[in-house]
C-alpha cells in the first residue's frame, strides 16, 4: 500500500498496532515510555480533528457573512 493512498489514522494505527507487538519484549520502563508516547500521538491526532473541524466551522461562518455584506 502505498503511503499517499493511506490516510493519517490508518497509517498511526498500523505502526502503533507494530509497536504493540514489540512492546512485549521491552522492560517495564520501556513500555511505560512507549505507552505514554502513544497517548500523546493519539491525543496530537484527536486534536488535530478538532482544529480542522474549527477551521471549517470558521470558513463556514466567513463564507456566510460575506454573503450577507453582498
Amino acid at each position: 500500500m502505498k503511503r499517499s493512498k493511506v490516510n493519517l489514522k490508518e497509517r498511526i494505527e498500523e505502526n502503533l498496532m507494530a509497536l504493540d507487538f514489540d512492546t512485549q519484549r521491552m522492560s517495564e520502563s520501556g513500555n511505560i515510555a512507549y505507552r505514554e508516547l502513544r497517548n500523546i500521538v493519539i491525543d496530537l491526532y484527536n486534536n488535530n480533528l478538532e482544529l480542522k473541524e474549527k477551521v471549517k466551522q470558521y470558513e463556514e461562518k466567513l463564507k456566510e457573512q460575506e454573503e450577507k455584506q453582498l
